[in-house]
Parts: C-alpha cells; sequence; structure tokens
C-alpha cells in the first residue's frame, strides 16, 4: 500500500528570516526578532512603485519641501507591516485580495442577474394594461 504523504501544512508555513549571510557564511545583518519573507517582497515593490511615482511627479517633492525622502523612510515600511501583520477575515492579506478581486469581478462588474446558479440575461418584457369593461 502507498503512503501519501501531505505537504500542505509545511507549504502554507510563512517563511521567516532572522539573519542575512553572505555566500561564505559571514553575517551581514541579525533582526531580533524574525521577519517574514513577504514583508521583503512588498517593501521592495513600494520602494519600487513609489521610485516611479516621485519621478513621474515631481510636484510631489515640491509639495513635502523636497522631503520626499521621508516617504521613502515611511511609507514602504508601513505598507508592508499592513500586508504581512494583518489578518482581513481570518485570511492572509495576499488570500483577501485575489477573493476581494474575485469578488469585484464577479458580482460588481458583471451585471448579470443570477438565476438557478446561472449567469443569464433577462430580457425587460413590455407590459401593456389594456382596457377591460365588465
Amino acid at each position: 500500500m502507498d503512503k501519501y504523504f501531505d505537504y500542505s501544512g509545511g507549504l502554507n508555513a510563512p517563511y521567516l528570516v532572522q539573519e542575512l549571510r553572505d555566500k561564505k557564511g559571514r553575517l551581514i545583518w541579525a533582526f531580533t526578532t524574525p521577519v517574514s519573507l513577504s514583508y521583503f517582497v512588498i517593501l521592495v515593490l513600494c520602494l519600487t512603485i513609489l521610485a516611479v511615482v516621485l519621478t513621474l511627479f515631481p510636484i510631489i517633492d515640491t509639495i513635502l519641501l523636497g522631503n520626499a525622502w521621508l516617504l521613502y523612510l515611511f511609507l514602504p515600511h508601513k505598507l508592508a507591516r499592513l500586508y504581512v501583520e494583518n489578518e482581513i477575515d481570518g485570511k492572509p492579506m495576499h488570500r483577501f485580495l485575489i477573493d476581494f478581486f474575485k469578488f469585484c469581478k464577479e458580482f460588481m462588474l458583471d451585471k448579470r442577474e443570477i438565476y438557478q446558479g446561472q449567469r443569464v440575461e433577462i430580457v425587460p418584457e413590455e407590459l401593456t394594461f389594456d382596457e377591460v369593461i365588465l
């Protein structure tokens, strides 16, 4: 009889980083508490998007009186922490966002009616009322 193993628990576990080492094994940086790998992914993504936005719209730098570097310190870190630490409806943020966009596509953008579990296009019929003399 074949044995089947369930790897879903390990694959769904978050990847945590506590130390950064180079190829020779020397310690580059150590975090006091383990940091989720998705934090770094979102941080780099936010920094990239912010760099593009600030180069396309230099008016933001003038509004902040030349202190746009404060956005680089504050905004990506807060967004990455928000993404990693919050669980909305008991789901991780990426799962919630996927479900939210599916909901928007299925129920907000698709205006067809649901009839017996199927999307149908209901053609409105024109009602006419005739006068009946009794």
